[in-house]
């Protein structure tokens, strides 16, 4: 991050010189404030608001989109988030319409970040990897990160505690890789929350410290305030009550340096808890009342009643029903109050999700339908997972065909052998062996019926890899000739583990040529629906596939006669959605892949079903 902001102000300067009042510096300036905007938010204000008033005087749109992009995001950490959608959608509009992808995917973090704190999951959801998508597609490593980060900040929002670790982890090897270590230094601290939540918290207190250290070398004021409130947490819930204090009275000196007035009212009451826990109740009472000061000058309302039912809990134990009573009654007033202003807020962001509605349609913000945003997710989730199935069935293959040749070579030397000794039993010399050698020729043909039945075992061993092979096309083109028979009976050899007793296969294989495709890709598509029909089948059911030529097409029906599916669930079935099981939500990608799959092939995929009677998926694709 250092070298960024120093070749960005090392640029500015130049550009101060040498062109002054031009475009080339309002791009200078405006570089700068993004690189300054987590580390100096008031110098990043003020270089946005010199480059808005420049790009105004020279009506360079560029500028001033990328000035909405920059005031866009300010007015979204500062909590105004009809500022921020309204300046972040007009900051798109001229991205898209230039096809400037950088400006896109920038926004789409805004957008994420604010569609998160509506509660409007989907959508966000949509943002992240749009975001994701771009800046791969861009090679910016810190922009993907910052996607990561998001889509692990939703997961978690969810309750999907380890996807959400597995993105941050992610995110954290991208933000080492771009070498942007106040990245790793919010991913570190994210990270120690999540573990703290889940109890882990020895390995949190690491996260949380490693933080703070980045924080402190690179200056981030705020992220060091933020850690020191977080280890002063951790040794709390770890009973270290004094080395708590420490952290929160050196978190209050960094805020009150920096005048982060909330933070060091929080931590001047979670001094006062700290010292309500051990007793000292006048001690607590003093920082309570220094907290109670600093939140009347902020008017933070929800802080406010915090801090007076804090204060109650005190005199209560002080044997003071009077003051308790005082402090409980303007808690409960606060409460009321704060309650109400949630509700309007509430309905405020309702209104605002209606506005944002009706402008995605008119003006098409994204120039996308959801559809063509779940493909571009579906196929983003689907690349990686090809990538992965690649390397697995790679290193499988890889290990498992050494051993099976070697039983093969030795399989093939043993026969040998007993081919040797046999015919040499028959000769002059063997005489001897062959009038007094029955048992030795029964332990022979034991030998050599043990050995076939190992090279048996061996060739399906082999078969094995080579169906496994097959399924991933690793030793072939992406787009060829193939045959769909082929890629239909490897993956019902693959999943053969999965098809219960209780599952009979039909398939009703009509007379198809081969089609140019990508094979792996289909698949996907045929495991993908071969999987769920066997799911939708609880005790004994048939799966049937037939395939046929219809009107210069190849048709491909895969039916079950499990339990179907509800008639208000087919008009969403291959949308990217999320499905909740064993306490967890996660998303729900599998059809939402196989659609953009067959999509991409210039294909159409339907699904008719009867509830209690089974469901049939039909694909249909050109056979040119």
């Amino acid at each position: 991050m250092e070298d960024r902001v120093q070749l960005a102000e090392e640029e500015l300067q130049r550009l101060r010189k040498a062109h002054p009042d031009s475009t080339e510096l309002i791009d200078g300036l405006i570089a700068l404030a993004w690189e300054l905007a987590l580390k100096d938010p008031p110098r990043s204000h003020a270089l946005t608001d010199e480059a808005q008033a420049l790009a105004e005087r020279l009506e360079y749109e560029s500028g001033l989109a990328y000035c909405k992009r920059n005031n866009g995001y300010f007015a979204g950490m500062r909590g105004d988030y009809q500022t921020s959608l309204e300046l972040s959608q007009a900051a798109m509009d001229y991205f898209w319409s230039n096809n400037d992808l950088t400006g896109q995917s920038t926004v789409q973090d805004t957008l994420s970040w604010v569609f998160w704190r509506f509660g409007h999951y989907d959508k966000a959801v949509q943002c992240s990897y749009d975001s994701l998508n771009l800046n791969r597609k861009i090679g910016d490593l810190r922009g993907e990160a910052w996607a990561l980060h998001n889509i692990a900040n939703l997961n978690k929002e969810i309750g999907d505690l380890d996807t959400a670790i597995e993105y941050y982890q992610q995110a954290f090897e991208k933000f080492q890789e771009a070498g942007y270590v106040v990245g790793q230094g919010r991913i570190m601290a994210a990270l120690g929350y999540l573990y703290r939540d889940q109890g882990d918290l020895d390995k949190a207190l690491g996260m949380q410290l490693k933080s703070l250290e980045m924080a402190r070398e690179h200056q981030v004021a705020i992220a060091e305030a933020s850690s020191l409130t977080a280890v002063g947490k951790i040794y709390k819930d770890l009973g270290k009550l004094d080395l708590a204090a420490q952290y929160y009275e050196e978190c209050i000196e960094v805020a009150e340096r920096t005048e982060h007035r909330d933070i060091a009212s929080s931590n001047y009451l979670n001094l006062g808890e700290l010292y309500r826990a051990k007793g000292d109740l006048d001690t607590a009472l003093d920082y309570m009342q220094k907290s109670l000061d600093l939140a009347r000058e902020t008017a933070a309302k929800l802080t406010l009643s915090r801090i007076h039912h804090a204060i109650a809990l005190v005199y209560e134990q002080q044997s003071k029903p009077a003051e308790s009573l005082q402090h409980y009654k303007r808690f409960s007033e606060l409460k009321d109050e704060v309650f109400s202003e949630e509700n309007k807020s509430a309905i405020k962001n309702l209104e605002i999700r209606l506005q944002i509605e009706k402008a995605e349609q008119e003006a098409e913000i994204h120039r996308l339908k959801y559809v063509e945003l779940a493909q571009m997710q579906a196929q983003l989730i689907q690349s990686e997972k090809l990538a992965l199935l690649g390397n697995l069935v790679a290193g499988i293959a890889h290990e498992v065909n050494t051993p099976v040749g070697i039983i093969n070579s030795n399989m093939d030397v043993a026969r040998r052998a007993i081919d040797k000794i046999v015919k040499e039993a028959g000769t002059p010399n063997g005489a001897e062996v062959k009038n007094g050698g029955g048992k030795i020729f029964k332990a022979l043909d034991i030998l050599k019926t043990n050995n076939e039945n190992t090279a048996a075992a061996a060739g399906k061993i082999a078969g094995l890899i080579q169906n496994l092979k097959n399924f991933a096309r690793l030793d072939q083109a992406d787009q060829q000739l193939a045959d769909v028979h082929d890629g239909i009976r490897e993956t019902l050899a693959l999943l053969k583990s999965r098809l219960h007793e209780g599952i009979t296969i039909n398939c009703q294989f009509g007379e198809v040529p081969q089609i140019r495709c990508f094979p792996q890709q289909l698949n996907q598509v045929f495991m993908t629906l071969l999987m769920n029909a066997a799911d939708a089948i609880d005790e004994t059911g048939e799966i049937t596939v037939k395939t046929a030529i219809q009107q210069q097409a190849l048709l491909i029906d895969i039916a079950d006669s499990g339990r179907g599916i509800p008639a208000d669930k087919l008009g969403s079935i291959f949308e990217i959605g999320f499905a909740s099981k064993d306490e967890k939500v996660r998303m729900n990608v599998g059809l939402a892949t196989a659609y953009n799959i067959i999509q991409n092939h210039s294909g159409e995929i339907d699904v008719t079903s009867q509830p209690g009677s089974g469901t049939t998926f039909t694909i249909k694709l050109p056979l040119s």
